[in-house]
């Protein structure tokens, strides 16, 4: 069925690749090459390669089910403008679903996905000075510089009501 199946009874990987190359290049790297018959020429919206995760179901006779993905995109073949993207797909509720997509401008999540970020410490957004964000098609703007401190002085009484001066 396929040119190359490998199987194994063990837990952990079923395969491995090493490269033994002194050198901070990238090594070990695995190209899926996809291409259209003889003159090899892709084109827009072709999809190049996925790698699947498959498991089975609990049906009575267990079904393979293919529980997530990873799928690879041409947006735009034009040469010297190429553009691609990456979809991240999983099984919801029964149908294999694009949860993130990349894309060459944007970074799209699926309907109806909640974002969770490091629910023990929390994440600041944006905390660069030079960063920008920019909601509700509003032009993004570097981040503001802070407010001065406020200053309160009081010659008698307490605050809030005390007789002075407040200083902003």
């Amino acid at each position: 069925l396929y040119p190359l199946h490998i199987t194994t009874a063990s837990a952990g990987p079923a395969l491995w690749i090493e490269c033994s190359a002194n050198d901070a290049g990238s090594t070990s790297d695995i190209t899926l090459f996809s291409r259209r018959g003889a003159s090899g020429a892709g084109q827009d919206n072709d999809l190049l390669s996925t790698i699947f995760f498959r498991g089975k179901n609990d049906a009575g006779t267990p079904e393979q089910i293919d529980y997530a993905s990873i799928e690879s995109k041409i947006i735009d073949a034009s040469d010297g403008t190429e553009d691609g993207q990456i979809n991240f797909k999983v099984m919801d509720g029964g149908t294999l679903t694009t949860q993130l997509s990349i894309g060459t401008d944007n970074l799209t999540l699926g309907d109806h996905v909640n974002i969770e970020i490091n629910t023990t410490t929390g994440t600041q957004i944006g905390t660069g000075a030079n960063q920008k964000i920019g909601l509700w098609n509003v032009t993004p703007v570097v981040q503001p510089s802070a407010i001065a401190n406020i200053t309160t002085t009081a010659s008698s009484g307490t605050l809030p009501t005390a007789n002075g001066s407040i200083t902003i």
